[in-house]
């Protein structure tokens, strides 16, 4: 289907047959593009989309949790790094909490237990992103990406450029010369 002088497809039930595909649109979605086959890359267009804030990831919190307030969906928006797919899986886990949780405690002591819980800060920052930030603190001049891969004792390089650094990046907390 992908191939422009044979845009058909073979479907085998009910019964096996050709089909004409000219009409059919493939979306595709990953914040991991190392993973993704360079076969299906040089079939595709690739369109950067822009991250989302702070601001409307604890909007989407909200909808769905009406009875968590704004200040701690932006919150739960911080320490998810503001992906609506964390952030709503933060905000499960603050009504799970709450359901076990002492009378006494307010929904804000929760949300920031559930948040630590997770072993992230306030800020969206892991244990792994101050590690790196302290490797190149200390390394007190620019770092090559093997270095830094073995420094964090990480499994691939495409595990620090598209899982750790995004955000730091993003934040401006580190930056890429």
């Amino acid at each position: 289907v992908t191939d422009a002088n044979n845009r058909t497809m073979i479907v085998e039930r009910p019964v096996r047959r050709r089909l004409n595909a000219e009409q059919v649109t493939f979306m595709l979605a990953t914040t991991m593009e190392s993973k993704v086959t360079n076969a299906l890359l040089t079939r595709c267009d690739k369109m950067e989309l822009r991250r989302y804030g702070r601001d409307e990831v604890a909007q989407i919190v909200q909808r769905a949790h009406t009875h968590i307030n704004i200040e701690l969906c932006q919150m739960i928006a911080d320490a998810s790094r503001f992906t609506p797919r964390e952030a709503l899986q933060i905000a499960v886990n603050v009504n799970d909490a709450i359901a076990v949780a002492d009378a006494t405690h307010t929904i804000e002591q929760v949300v920031r237990e559930v948040i630590r819980s997770r072993g992230s800060y306030l800020n969206g920052i892991t244990q792994r992103d101050v590690t790196l930030m302290r490797v190149l603190a200390d390394a007190a001049k620019p770092m090559s990406l093997t270095a830094l891969v073995g420094s964090l004792h990480l499994n691939t390089p495409a595990e620090l450029t598209e899982v750790v650094e995004p955000y730091l990046l993003y934040r401006r907390w580190i930056a890429v010369t």
